[in-house]
């Protein structure tokens, strides 16, 4: 059920280091550079929002993209948050080598969530090999590998 949703265009990631971020989504995930001086949010323009961004940044893994909003003077995302928090947000990024995008992942600074390496999740969801991280700013972030001949082709970079 699609709920009349036809794509996702962007996810959107707050930052207090602009430059650090860009480097850790090219370096430690294989992010490409789109645009090193996007244009700021929208939400960013909405009434009531005090705070302006200084810098935006645009990247792109596949046809995914991700926007890098900077503010240097921002909270740090909560160290102590759980998956049902309202502010929580995470997502996912597919590799056919788990192993040494996990080793490139702590080269470049992640704080392991899940502990001794990735692991190995049961049959009820799915047999997928995953390991969470949190990149330098904070934000959760996870590692996938799926078994070989299970979900969509698209799944399974080669």
């Amino acid at each position: 059920m699609s709920h009349g949703v036809q794509a996702l265009l962007r996810i959107g990631r707050n930052t207090s280091d602009l430059e650090r971020a860009i480097a850790f989504h090219r370096e430690a995930l294989g992010f490409e550079l789109i645009d090193a001086n996007a244009l700021r949010p929208a939400w960013t323009q909405l009434p009531g929002v005090d705070a302006t961004p200084s810098r935006c940044a645009r990247l792109a893994l596949g046809a995914q993209e991700i926007e890098l909003t900077e503010f240097p003077d921002a909270a740090p995302y909560p160290q102590d948050s759980r998956s049902c928090d309202p502010w929580f947000q995470h997502f996912a990024v597919v590799t056919a080598d788990i192993d040494a995008a996990f080793r490139r992942v702590l080269a470049h600074g992640a704080t392991p969530i899940t502990r001794d390496g990735p692991q190995r999740l049961p049959p009820s969801t799915g047999s997928v090999t995953a390991f969470k991280f949190r990149d330098p700013d904070g934000h959760p972030l996870e590692l996938l590998a799926l078994p070989p001949g299970t979900g969509d082709p698209c799944w399974h970079p080669d």
